[in-house]
């Protein structure tokens, strides 16, 4: 826990208090409540690249450069950077950003689709007990499989510019680290008092960490709420105000509608493409597929159907009519309606599959 003292002005005499300050602190200056940039702020012995040192830039220096690419936590929808999860209470985003923190640790395919590169995962479950963590990590992983040793996990942390610190920290020890997962943002921020500048304050507290996941060149991604109302731009739709979702490199919402399996996720950001990708709950899972969102109006049965095929990723006709007690012609029709629509693929001979396993699905084919 950060302990809050009275805070002074800015001693570079800009006008605002000390914490409120645009002033460049010097590389000396110590990591307090104060100065959030120290937290992460590099050593005296800088061993970052010259490109990620450097501050200033001439327009043919920009273009003489060769930055490297983009590192991808998840392929066209988790950058390195700083990205908001967000949504409302109890839709499934505690689920979600499991899910991906798993396939990242194990180096398989996130929400079911999206193939990622493995690497270390640090996932604070602040809202969570160890048993209730276990519990999920059953599920998600299923068939009694192993969790995967480059998970990392805690149900407590500190809070304010100690707990960047403290991430910081861990990612010193841990280089091959990919991803950062903080469910959720409110356990880890700066406690305010009221009066003040709200929008300032959620600058100031999402400020060190998007720094941070820029100097270690990581993917960090925070959960968060949106509002109750709705908003014609999914952006406004970020509790707090502009200075949380202006923060962030990304900002995902995900959407469901109260008893519904079906599911969306949209997507903004400075260095990814916009999109909206449907997703389809199989159990606690969420399995994203590049096709229409099925329909609310969609029959019992077909849902049935296309549940199990989502579960399974792939079947066919005698399993369905097995599996559900349907005469096989009947499950034939049912799968050929779903691959009608779009919402299956029929891959070679009486085999239907969700779009997600298809090759091509969501630009994989250009990554």
């Amino acid at each position: 826990m950060v302990s809050i003292a009275a805070e002074a002005d800015c001693p570079d005499g800009c006008g605002y208090l000390a914490s409120r300050c645009q002033c460049e602190p010097p590389e000396t200056m110590p990591a307090t409540p104060t100065n959030p940039v120290a937290a992460v702020a590099p050593v005296a012995s800088d061993d970052r690249p010259a490109w990620q040192r450097r501050t200033a830039w001439s327009g043919p220096d920009l273009l003489a450069t060769d930055f490297p690419p983009l590192r991808w936590a998840v392929p066209h929808l988790i950058p390195e950077g700083l990205s908001l999860l967000v949504g409302a209470p109890k839709v499934g985003k505690s689920w979600a950003a499991l899910d991906v923190a798993l396939a990242v640790a194990a180096g398989g395919r996130a929400l079911g689709a999206l193939p990622v590169e493995s690497g270390r995962v640090l996932y604070l479950a602040l809202e969570d007990g160890p048993r209730r963590l276990a519990d999920r990590l059953r599920l998600l992983l299923g068939d009694g499989e192993p969790a995967p040793h480059s998970f990392t996990a805690y149900t407590e942390w500190s809070r304010g510019i100690d707990a960047v610190r403290d991430v910081a920290e861990w990612l010193d020890a841990h280089p091959d680290a990919r991803l950062v997962v903080v469910d959720v943002l409110a356990k880890v921020r700066h406690r305010h008092g009221n009066g003040g500048d709200r929008y300032a304050d959620d600058y100031a507290d999402l400020s060190p960490w998007q720094l941070l996941a820029t100097r270690y060149r990581v993917a960090v991604l925070l959960l968060h709420h949106d509002r109750k109302a709705d908003a014609a731009d999914f952006v406004d739709a970020v509790s707090g105000t502009h200075g949380v979702a202006g923060s962030a490199d990304s900002v995902l919402r995900l959407t469901r509608d109260r008893m519904e399996n079906y599911g969306s996720l949209s997507l903004t950001g400075r260095d990814v493409p916009e999109r909206e990708v449907s997703l389809v709950r199989a159990g606690p899972a969420w399995v994203a597929h590049d096709g229409p969102p099925p329909d609310a109006n969609l029959g019992d049965r077909s849902r049935d159907v296309l549940d199990l095929v989502t579960r399974n990723g792939e079947t066919t006709p005698a399993k369905v009519a097995a599996a559900l007690d349907l005469p096989p012609n009947q499950a034939r029709v049912y799968l050929g309606r779903l691959a009608d629509s779009g919402r299956l693929v029929k891959r070679g001979r009486g085999i239907y599959a969700t779009p997600a396993t298809d090759a091509t699905a969501f630009g994989e084919d250009d990554a």
